[in-house]
């Protein structure tokens, strides 16, 4: 079932709640801007602490989209700063991801995210799905060929 349609979020008045629905990242605070109750797709705002790191191997098991609204966050050695944007496919492997000095992004889940400890991309990865980076001021795709 599709999630309500919603015209507007006051998102400054929702309370940032510890964790990641589903589990998937414990010591991020998020605000839950929509959600279907059924499938777990949600959008959401994560802010993200000041030398945050995660530094095992991981995948989600569902697809994240982002956009950094403050701050930087760096995934695998790609650094994202304001404004920049990335849609990660389910099974898409994290070896690193770190926050120096601490982030808000606004991230779209495609269903509850749950974080799979592993060093090998999870089952259902489409690398044609995958936008590793855009520079959304630029509009310059930073992606390796």
């Amino acid at each position: 079932m599709a999630r309500k349609h919603v015209e507007f979020v006051q998102s400054q008045v929702l309370p940032f709640t510890q964790g990641l629905y589903g589990g998937a990242r414990p010591d991020v605070e998020m605000r839950i801007l929509s959600i279907d109750d059924e499938g777990g797709d949600a959008s959401t705002m994560i802010r993200w602490p000041a030398g945050w790191v995660r530094s095992e191997p991981e995948h989600l098991d569902c697809d994240e989209e982002f956009l950094v609204l403050e701050g930087s966050i760096e995934i695998n050695g790609r650094l994202y700063r304001k404004h920049d944007y990335a849609h990660l496919p389910r099974g898409y492997l994290r070896h690193s991801q770190s926050s120096k000095s601490g982030a808000v992004t606004i991230s779209f889940f495609s269903s509850e995210p749950h974080a799979i400890i592993s060093d090998t991309i999870g089952n259902g990865f489409d690398e044609k799905r995958l936008v590793e980076h855009i520079e959304t001021i630029t509009h310059e795709t930073m992606t390796e060929y």
